[in-house]
């Protein structure tokens, strides 16, 4: 095996290499959830919350992923110490209970992978990287052809914001393996962590964006905040005329402002407001479709805070 620049990350090198069809994969789930869902939370059907859809099925140009203490490299016994990890960020709108994750990952060699979610880091300098690990798996992989692994019993609980997928082989497995591109809605952001930069390192450093395929399952979690402000969002763009769509809003956000600070009893009001404004307004202002959506979804929120 030939080691590569540090900066840049490994071009998985599989020309002679066959890779074999999807086995089956077994896992040793953590502990419990992070974060436990508020009564009031509405929880909705799990569905895939991350979809980039697949990468590629060549093996040209992907990037390696690897473990160290390979005993059939070249040069010995340096090429013992070279691994590559790679990883991928995305973004939850609203907080998810986790279920399952995936990669669309060809592998050459089994062996044992650590499957991860990260903090979004910010370095002093430079893009954000992956940080801190809140949810480790480890899974023993088989031999695939590129294809999607599912990695099951991934269960964590996270808020909305920004994280990280990591899949990082385990010392000493054999784990030869890679990712490779094209898939239709990439990732902001990928990263790879190999021995020669000994820490992550973003591709969009380079400009690239190598659009491997990522996949997180999961139930949505929809606290009050946030199905306020997806009303919000859904009266802005209901076509309504002035100024009606900024009446409504304004209730909207003071209910909000009033949840924000535990005030329940003016939160309710508010939402109420929506209510008989909207029933105020005729059928030719306010569809009446729009007016039933408008109204349906304020009563659950007031069911939901206890109104």
């Amino acid at each position: 095996m030939l080691k590569v620049p540090d900066r840049l990350p490994r071009l998985l090198m599989t020309a002679a290499a066959v890779l074999l069809v999807v086995a089956a994969c077994s896992e040793q789930p953590t502990g419990p959830s992070l974060i436990p869902a508020p009564r009031a939370n509405v929880i909705v059907p799990a569905a895939y919350l991350i979809d980039t859809g697949p990468g590629g099925t060549s093996s040209v140009g992907s990037s390696a992923m690897f473990s160290a203490g390979s005993t059939t490299c070249s040069p010995q016994p340096q090429c013992a110490g070279y691994f590559q990890y790679l990883g991928g960020k995305f973004t939850l709108a609203h907080g998810a209970n986790v279920q399952s994750v995936e990669g669309w990952i060809g592998v050459g060699i089994g062996g044992s992978l650590d499957v991860y979610i990260r903090t979004d880091s910010a370095p002093p300098t430079g893009a954000h990287i992956p940080g801190h690990s809140l949810n480790k798996v480890t899974y023993a992989v088989s031999p695939q052809s590129y294809g999607w692994k599912v990695f099951s019993s991934f269960n964590v609980s996270l808020t909305a914001g920004t994280y990280w997928l990591t899949f990082e082989p385990v010392a000493n497995t054999g784990f030869n393996g890679g990712m490779t591109g094209v898939a239709a809605s990439p990732l902001a952001d990928y990263a790879f962590f190999a021995d020669g930069n000994n820490r992550w390192v973003t591709f969009s450093t380079f400009s690239q964006n190598p659009a491997f395929g990522f996949r997180v399952y999961g139930e949505s979690v929809l606290t009050p905040a946030d199905q306020i402000a997806d009303l919000r969002t859904y009266v802005a763009g209901a076509g309504l005329p002035k100024p009606i769509p900024s009446k409504i809003d304004g209730m909207l956000q003071n209910a909000s402002n009033a949840l924000a600070a535990n005030q329940t009893a003016t939160a309710c009001s508010n939402l109420q407001g929506v209510i008989d404004y909207i029933n105020k307004q005729s059928v030719r202002k306010v569809p009446a479709s729009v007016s039933g959506e408008i109204i349906s979804r304020t009563n659950a929120i007031r069911t939901d805070i206890g109104c």
